[in-house]
């Protein structure tokens, strides 16, 4: 391995992202914030100023605690002091201070509706001059995201009116960028992860080892990066296939035995070693692999790659393929979110998982097992630590790659528990994600070598015909109301199997 878990989640790099939150406290109007409560009452717990600063404290330690457990998780989040408003204007006024990606609504009242000076009938009604409408128009206009969380003990006013407000605008198309959280602190905390990983996901630059691969027809490829790179708004750097066979060639005159230490020690911590399937030159090539990669991501800083596997350099009549398994498994467990064979289309929700679950991946090849209802995957690499970047990992069996017998690839022995398995169409505008048990982790020789069994929740032929994308992508745990947050905020369909 080349990185431990620092001040983000198994992040290997010196790549450093933050998500800014800002609670935006929606304050009462003056009349509910006197020292004596008033006669009359409002939808809402704030009837005097002491009522509003005690809730406001207590909101604020919950949060702070929340943010404090998230960092303690590795995720990089910094909880900025409350912003109190009472009209569109107040936030105006702030907009110039404002730097968050996410904000956090506390609706503890609604303007107008707590304030009695402004008749109900005047704001009652149509679409748009209602000020609820334009109060989250206006702060989403100045926040990429919004989670309006409300709250029952004691009761908010936007449990009631701002979800009124809100579901005016969903109506509309115009609260893609909302999540609506009441009295539920798990909730909001998924909906802080995901959205971590969308903001992240955007800071990032790829390093592209190759080219978009077109296995999978004329939506991969270049196509499905365009439309990548257009939706999710990352930047690249690429490494053309002639600049990674120059530095091969370079690493093998200079770094070779330092190559085999490498695939000497990938062997010494395999559970078992097929000996007859390797020797010192499949060994020495995967070190190269490794090397060069970590050079590249150390070099530019990177902790989200995609490599196009298989491509080939002819030298001296012999043809090397570029076989990155061992490699892949190395990084993958240290905490880069690394997509291959190109995938221009699977390394966003490889990449989105990887951030969501703070957990490794399996990019895998899927088969139906109609006769046992499992899906069945398989690839020639995968992570071994699976179930956390520093909980046990799995054993794995040091292998040749199937296809081509060229280099070293690890069989990983999955473990029986629940995962989470996630495709999405190559626009991504399909997600189908299902919940189930992996039941075994077999060693079918016509197959990759890592491979997983997982006993679907339906009939799997209906997983079958709701497949989107090339690759499956599967992690341990229960994700799926995670990936229903994700479709929402990128306005995706969801297929869902739990």
């Amino acid at each position: 391995m080349i990185a431990q878990s620092g001040s983000e989640p198994g992040s290997g790099s010196g790549h450093t992202f933050t998500l800014k939150a800002l609670p935006i406290i929606l304050k009462p109007a003056e009349h509910w914030l006197s020292d004596t409560p008033p006669d009359d009452h409002h939808w809402g717990f704030a009837r005097t100023r002491s009522d509003y600063e005690r809730e406001k404290a207590a909101i604020t330690e919950q949060l702070s605690r929340l943010v404090s457990d998230l960092r303690g998780e590795g995720y990089n989040v910094e909880l900025q002091p409350p912003l109190e408003v009472q009209k569109v204007g107040d936030l105006l006024r702030a907009r110039d201070g404002i730097d968050a990606q996410l904000g956090i609504v506390l609706a503890f009242d609604h303007y107008p509706y707590g304030d009695p000076s402004i008749p109900l009938g005047t704001v009652t009604g149509l679409f748009p001059p209602d000020p609820q409408h334009q109060m989250l128009l206006a702060l989403n206009s100045v926040i990429d995201h919004l989670i309006i969380y409300n709250k029952v003990d004691p009761l908010y006013s936007g449990a009631f009116i701002g979800v009124e407000a809100y579901s005016v605008l969903k109506d509309r198309n115009l609260a893609n960028d909302m999540v609506v959280v009441t009295e539920n602190p798990d909730r909001l905390r998924k909906a802080i992860k995901v959205i971590y990983a969308l903001e992240k996901l955007r800071s990032e630059r790829l390093l592209f080892v190759g080219e978009p691969g077109t296995f999978a027809g004329p939506d991969s490829g270049w196509t499905a990066f365009y439309r990548a790179r257009r939706k999710f708004g990352f930047d690249v750097k690429f490494i053309t296939p002639d600049e990674f066979w120059r530095d091969y060639e370079e690493k093998e005159r200079t770094s070779s035995a330092d190559a085999m230490r490498v695939a000497q020690e990938w062997l010494r911590n395999a559970a078992g070693v097929r000996q007859e399937e390797l020797n010192d030159e499949k060994l020495l090539r995967g070190g190269l692999f490794h090397l060069l990669l970590t050079d590249y991501v150390r070099k530019y800083d990177a902790d989200f790659l995609n490599v196009q596997c298989a491509v080939t350099r002819v030298a001296t009549g012999a043809m090397t393929l570029f076989i990155p398994c061992m490699s892949l498994q190395q990084l993958r467990d240290s905490g880069y979110a690394v997509a291959c064979q190109g995938d221009a289309a699977g390394m966003i929700p490889y990449f989105l998982l990887r951030w969501i679950a703070n957990k490794p991946v399996f990019l895998s090849d899927p088969v139906f097992h109609e006769g046992r209802n499992t899906l069945m995957l398989a690839h020639c690499t995968a992570p071994t630590r699976m179930l956390g970047f520093d909980g046990p990992p799995f054993g794995y069996i040091a292998r040749k790659h199937h296809e081509s017998g060229s280099a070293p690839a690890p069989a990983v022995k999955f473990e029986p528990g629940t995962v989470t398995v996630l495709t999405m169409s190559y626009d991504f505008t399909r997600i189908m994600v299902l919940r189930g048990e992996l039941v075994g982790s077999p060693d079918n020789p016509a197959m990759c070598r890592s491979q997983a069994e997982i006993k679907a929740p339906v009939d799997v032929s209906l997983i079958r015909e709701n497949t989107q994308g090339w690759h499956y992508f599967m992690v341990y745990g229960d994700y799926v109301e995670e990936i229903e947050l994700l479709a929402r905020l990128i306005g995706a369909q969801l297929v869902k199997f739990a």
